[in-house]
């Protein structure tokens, strides 16, 4: 079994993936010049993954469940579904994962 950090690493990697692969399927080369980096802002209870200037979505520690951003500090709880997959099963995200997050918004 992977740990957290493992699995983390490998959803961001899997993004940075289907973002070249979408790029260079749309035409849109051009950014792959200058692509947006992906990083992770530490949390008590979620690490939010921004990408650019944007959140792209939040990962809760202790579960490793991937929620859609409700703002810039916190994630979308209060739904009928708030749970949109997990860094430790790769089937929930590793085809949909893209460079604009819009699997989240499904």
């Amino acid at each position: 079994m992977t740990n957290y950090t493992e699995a983390l690493n490998k959803f961001i990697k899997t993004i940075e993936e289907n973002s070249i692969k979408h790029y260079k399927e749309t035409g849109f080369t051009h950014m792959l010049e200058n692509p947006e980096l992906i990083k992770v802002n530490k949390g008590r209870r979620f690490d939010k993954v921004v990408r650019g200037t944007s959140v792209y979505c939040f990962v809760e520690k202790e579960t490793g469940f991937i929620f859609k951003a409700a703002s810039w500090k916190s994630p979308q709880l209060k739904t009928k579904k708030p749970v949109r997959g997990s860094i430790f099963e790769t089937s929930t995200y590793e085809s949909k994962a893209g460079p604009y997050g819009g699997w989240l918004y499904q």
